[in-house]
């Protein structure tokens, strides 16, 4: 009995635990952040990521033409 005690003790504890991993990091990524940027906000994006997630019928083909389209004329090192 004592063991399980202890594993229901150390489940409801580790979610304090991962708490304060969470703001540490969130503190850590503020800093970075200010100091990366010198305190300025970014103006303009860095990567443009697309994912086309589905099942792999016939619909990905017209999907992508559309989104080649959408991006024809843009630096492809974006994306």
């Amino acid at each position: 009995m004592t063991v399980l005690r202890y594993g229901i003790l150390i489940a409801w504890f580790s979610s304090s635990l991962w708490l304060a991993m969470a703001i540490l990091a969130f503190g850590i990524h503020l800093v970075q952040r200010h100091h990366h940027h010198g305190g300025m906000a970014a103006t303009g994006l860095k990567k443009i990521i697309i994912q086309i997630t589905t099942i792999g019928d016939d619909i990905i083909i017209d999907t992508v033409r559309q989104l080649r389209i959408a991006l024809n004329g843009r630096d492809r090192s974006l994306y």
